[in-house]
């Protein structure tokens, strides 16, 4: 007598393949696997455009570098706010504090000053142009939603 129910087992296997349950498990795996992908590449997408846009907006920042300027007109938060981000691209020492620990327009505008004595005495330098942030979710370049692409 046999010590495992290999008959039985194997008939099981076969009525399953019969029926088109697996068939029909594989093709949903594969739809669901192909919207996950879907959804990762929809989100890295819209985590890099937040980051060219926010790019773009500190590129264009025209830097005030006279800090005596800055101490007499500081101007609005927001412009303080962008001048501080274009110095933190320079600051690889992390001499400029986090924007949420400098909620005061004061300490925004004591930071920015620092900032600028620093750029002045050539402690830091200009940015050179800012590199690309890698795609997180790679997907094949040969997938072209044909039905080869996909298990059945």
């Amino acid at each position: 007598m046999k010590t495992t129910n290999d008959d039985n087992e194997g008939a099981l296997a076969r009525e399953l393949d019969a029926s088109g349950v697996a068939k029909d498990q594989r093709e949903q795996q594969a739809t669901a696997y192909k919207e996950t992908v879907d959804k990762k590449q929809k989100a890295a997408s819209a985590r890099k455009a937040i980051v060219d846009a926010k790019r773009t907006r500190i590129d264009a920042v025209v830097p005030r570098l006279d800090a005596q300027s800055i101490m007499d007109n500081p101007g609005m938060n927001n412009e303080l706010d962008l001048q501080l981000e274009w110095h933190r691209r320079l600051d690889l020492d992390k001499h400029i504090p986090p924007k949420t620990k400098m909620t005061r327009k004061e300490d925004k505008v004591t930071a920015l000053v620092a900032a600028v004595k620093r750029y002045n005495e050539g402690t830091v330098h200009a940015p050179e142009a800012t590199e690309d942030v890698e795609m997180l979710a790679e997907v094949p370049d040969d997938l072209d939603e044909e039905e080869s692409d996909w298990e059945h």
